[in-house]
């Protein structure tokens, strides 16, 4: 839908709220391609032989009339998204900030967007801040999110996937939010054939002497036996090797 791609891009929302930043360069259904420069080439068209004068695009200045004029709340977390990848593909903070704080404004209490405040905090080795952020983004995905129409199951999915690494390194202390995530994502995962996903959480709710790890990796070899997590602790759950019978058996659904 409309929404949909306007949710996952800034762009379109973007070249709405301030044209005169932009040049469009091209549009179809599936996506939009802006070129940065200055107002002049907007009124001549965009033509090529009258292209605008390349803006510097790590300037604030450049940014924050766009800013000022972005109100779609729609393309909030793609703007996110921008705002989280903007230091490493071209330096500096000021601008993804700038970014980050509209987003922010637009979606406070949406988890996409809170989960991209840490990874931005994370380029910034505050991991910490990090750390609560990505905490608090999985909250703002749960149930009473989901219940309420904020959130989506994908989002509780998106924001595990991004704080994984950071709740590892959490040790013996990380079984609690692993236990409520994999509860609430099993069912989830096991529709969308996720087996990779499963058998991960179930070795690692193993290592942490969760119980509930048994049933994601019952759920993980019930979706795929042809998956590589799955073929690889194969012996670490079954106590034997997987054999050419069991390769038989996936291929037939037994």
């Amino acid at each position: 839908s409309d929404w949909g791609v306007r949710r996952k891009t800034f762009c379109w929302a973007g070249f709405l709220a301030q044209p005169g930043l932009f040049t469009l360069a091209f549009r179809s259904a599936i996506y939009t391609v802006l070129r940065l420069g200055n107002g002049a080439a907007a009124k001549n068209g965009g033509s090529s032989n009258k292209r605008a004068t390349g803006a510097d695009i790590a300037s604030i200045g450049t940014w924050r009339p766009w800013l000022e004029g972005f109100s779609d709340v729609a393309g909030a977390r793609g703007l996110a998204f921008a705002a989280s990848r903007w230091p490493k593909m071209y330096g500096g903070s000021e601008v993804a900030q700038a970014m980050l704080q509209k987003a922010e404004q637009l979606l406070p209490e949406d988890p996409i967007v809170v989960l991209q405040r840490g990874q931005l905090q994370l380029i910034h080795q505050d991991v910490e801040a990090a750390y609560r952020s990505m905490e608090q983004a999985a909250k703002l995905a749960g149930k009473d999110a989901q219940a309420a129409g904020k959130a989506t199951m994908e989002d509780l999915h998106f924001v595990y996937t991004g704080w994984r690494d950071l709740l590892f390194k959490q040790g013996h202390n990380a079984r609690g939010p692993l236990r409520r995530i994999a509860k609430s994502l099993r069912r989830y995962l096991v529709a969308s054939g996720s087996a990779w996903d499963l058998c991960d959480m179930a070795g690692w709710l193993q290592d942490l002497k969760e119980p509930y790890s048994i049933e994601m990796w019952q759920a993980a070899k019930n979706v795929s036996t042809f998956d590589q997590c799955v073929r690889e602790d194969w012996s670490r759950w079954e106590g034997r090797q997987f054999t050419n019978i069991d390769t038989w058996r996936a291929f037939f659904g037994l």
